[in-house]
């Protein structure tokens, strides 16, 4: 009989998530923190689960626990420093969640990492309908399609660069650009509920009607939104949970 609760799948989870091509410093805080918990739990002589419930546990106010929260909170800023979004604030602390009061980033700050990502995800999943990470296509062009390095800056800075090679900087803060079509229209359908047409969907998302057919079968494909009737009478809406 198979599982019927929610599980974990490669294809779905791991292979679509947009990682940043940045590690700068991501490595050397990674192995601190690792390094510095695994001291704590020999001295204590505790797992995980004792370790992480001292971690979370607003009463907890040991030094070495302390310490590890610290390091918690530089490991998630060098993460968000790699998609270039330094100026995002995580309001790390104690906070009420559906696991009970947890050491975490602020509600706010954890919805606008998954818009933030989310939007990510739409716009390589467009250029992927549209053949643009095509490896065939990429294998056939030879080493002149390889990722090059970003070019350095006069004084010597290396610009950040995002997934897709666009600049970070101002990346959502900008007016609506054809290629986040995708994004638009489902924030649209998320602030908008019940049926809607294609003509109401692209003058109330702003999606440049020549993107609409990509735009829409990527979001169908993704399960993301769902179809009512067909052609010219066609409606769409968000996804409904079941």
């Amino acid at each position: 009989m198979l599982e019927t609760r929610i599980r974990y799948t490669p294809v779905d989870c791991f292979e679509t998530f947009p990682f940043s091509f940045s590690v700068v410093g991501l490595e050397e805080i990674g192995k601190r923190y690792q390094l510095y918990r695994q001291s704590i739990m020999l001295t204590r002589q505790e797992g995980l689960t004792k370790t992480y419930n001292r971690f979370h546990d607003p009463k907890e106010i040991a030094a070495d626990i302390a310490e590890l929260r610290c390091l918690h909170v530089e490991m998630d800023q060098a993460v968000t420093a790699a998609y270039g979004w330094e100026n995002l604030d995580l309001g790390h602390g104690f906070h009420e969640t559906k696991q009970g009061i947890r050491f975490t980033i602020s509600e706010a700050a954890r919805r606008e990492v998954l818009d933030r990502l989310l939007a990510l995800n739409h716009r390589y999943a467009e250029e992927d309908a549209e053949g643009l990470h095509d490896k065939k296509a990429t294998a056939r062009k030879g080493t002149a399609t390889r990722r090059r390095q970003p070019a350095t800056a006069p004084d010597g800075a290396t610009p950040q660069r995002d997934l897709f090679d666009a600049p970070q900087t101002g990346l959502f803060d900008r007016p609506a650009m054809p290629q986040d079509a995708v994004p638009s229209i489902h924030a649209y359908l998320r602030q908008h509920t019940g049926w809607h047409g294609k003509d109401a969907i692209i003058n109330g998302s702003g999606c440049p009607p020549e993107r609409w057919n990509v735009a829409i079968k990527t979001l169908l494909d993704r399960g993301f939104i769902e179809r009512q009737g067909e052609r010219r009478g066609a409606r769409y809406r968000l996804r409904v949970p079941e």
